[in-house]
Order: C-alpha cells, then sequence, then structure tokens
C-alpha cells in the first residue's frame, strides 16, 4: 500500500555561544564597523523549530530509511559589546529543508548506528546539518520506544540579505539525547 499521510515529527534546538576575544577581520553589524584587533565580546543565540513532514521508505529491524521535508523557523541573536558601544541583531527565517534519516540495525540487540540530515540551498543560502552516531533502545512497548543517543553533529549555515542581514555559522561537536518515538 502507498501512504497518503507522512508521519510528522517536532525538533527543537537551542544553542547559545559567548566568548571574549580580538576580531581576526574586520566587521560590521548594523550601521556600527568593527575593526580587526578589536576586542569584543560576543554572545549569539540559536533556536530553531523543525517540523517534518517524512515517509518511511524502509522499516525493519535491520534498515530504516526516511525521506520528507522540513520547515525550519530560524531564530538568531547575535550582540557585539565593547567598552564603548553595545550592538545587537535579530534574524528570523523560515527555511524548507529536504529530511534523510537511516537507521542500521545491530543484530540481536537494542542498537542501532544511525545518520540523518536536513539540506537546503536556494541562491547563495546553502544550509545543512547532519548527525551520526549509535543509538541503544531502553523501551519498546507498544507505540512507544525511547532511545539514548550520542554522537557527532555538524552545521553549516548562509544566510545572504535576510532581515538585512548576512549570517554564516558553522558549528559541530559531540552531543547525547533522548530520543522518543510514538
Amino acid at each position: 500500500p502507498i501512504p497518503l499521510v507522512p508521519n510528522v515529527a517536532a525538533r527543537y534546538q537551542q544553542n547559545d555561544y559567548s566568548a571574549q576575544a580580538p576580531l581576526l577581520d574586520s566587521l560590521r553589524l548594523g550601521q556600527v564597523v568593527y575593526s580587526a584587533g578589536q576586542n569584543i565580546w560576543q554572545s549569539q543565540k540559536y533556536q530553531s523549530y523543525d517540523v517534518t513532514a517524512y515517509y518511511e521508505l524502509l522499516d525493519n529491524p535491520l534498515l530504516s530509511v526516511d525521506l520528507g521535508l522540513t520547515a525550519r523557523q530560524l531564530r538568531i541573536t547575535s550582540e557585539l559589546n565593547t567598552s564603548v558601544v553595545k550592538n545587537s541583531a535579530d534574524l528570523s527565517v523560515l527555511l524548507p529543508m529536504l529530511y534523510l534519516d537511516t537507521e542500521v540495525g545491530v543484530w540481536g540487540t537494542d542498537t542501532v548506528v544511525f545518520a540523518k540530515g536536513n539540506y537546503s540551498r536556494y541562491q547563495s543560502d546553502l544550509n545543512y546539518d547532519w548527525q551520526a552516531g549509535i543509538a541503544w533502545r531502553f523501551i519498546d512497548i507498544a507505540m512507544f520506544q525511547a532511545y539514548l543517543r550520542a554522537g557527532w553533529q555538524y552545521n553549516k549555515l548562509a544566510i545572504s540579505d535576510r532581515d538585512h542581514l548576512d549570517m554564516q555559522a558553522n558549528g559541530s561537536g559531540g552531543f547525547i539525547g533522548l530520543y522518543l518515538d510514538f
């Protein structure tokens, strides 16, 4: 049978970064230009809300493949402060993205190796993120599963001329999380 109604997944992620360091290159935020070598306090807050509609192309204990579309509401607040000037800018954008999720089960265990990601490219904008790692299912009852996941994630954000801002950011690192499927 061919399903007409897709599965739906929701995700919220927040990342906060802050540091005090000299700038390597000059930077402009709003009407303020910061010179290379100038010591500034930087703070960025990234929030993303994802809603994904996807189909399970394969779904069995050894191999699972999901394909779909994600609508990501991205909100970013950037602050740059010196001893004299305080400045901030906000960006809010809706990104349509392709979605892919794969899992390979480890035979005879409640463990899977996974890779999942989102990708979007439009004009000069390029945005993607992926996660890869291992997951252990510790609850498996009718219509509910809970996993402990750990692995590595990477994201790239390059947005041009949205809310009069250009934004470029890359991030990567390890993660651990709880994944609920019902």
